[in-house]
């Protein structure tokens, strides 16, 4: 690999300090609540969808299904997540919240909320839509299949 530029490696280091942010702030709500950051998102995402199966939950979080089939099985355990098994083939479900959850979803941060897209918000739209551009740009770059995602 030739030696990165000095504006790729500015860039790559801005990306970076982006990518913390996400995660710090995502992290702190999850320890504050007791849960993991992905355990959080998939809690937010069947609060939002109620009765969705773990294979479109996989699907809107971006992971396979045995990953969202793992993070859901603490959040039953806790009393989270309620589960319904399909009377036609018991290997389906539909995952509903609880009363408990939506209490802990009212202290959590909102999935798109944050000091990023609070930043992402003061920009002005010519800026924004040039940015994600170059973000559509690089995403088809590292992975063709990952960028038709969003």
């Amino acid at each position: 690999m030739p030696k990165p530029t000095q504006d790729a490696l500015k860039t790559f280091r801005t990306l970076r300090r982006v990518s913390q942010a996400l995660r710090l702030d995502t992290r702190k709500a999850g320890l504050e609540l007791g849960l993991g950051k992905a355990q959080l998102q998939a809690l937010s995402v069947i609060h939002q969808q109620p009765d969705i199966g773990t294979g479109d939950l996989a699907k809107a979080m971006e992971v396979q299904p045995s990953t969202a089939s793992n993070l859901v099985k603490p959040l039953i355990a806790k009393g989270l997540v309620e589960v319904e098994h399909s009377k036609l083939d018991r290997r389906n479900v539909q995952l509903r919240s609880t009363a408990q959850a939506k209490a802990i979803l009212k202290q959590a941060p909102r999935a798109w909320s944050g000091p990023v897209l609070e930043a992402l918000q003061t920009m002005d739209p010519s800026s924004l839509a040039s940015l994600q551009q170059s973000l559509d740009q690089l995403l088809l770059t590292l992975s063709p299949r990952q960028s038709n995602t969003r």
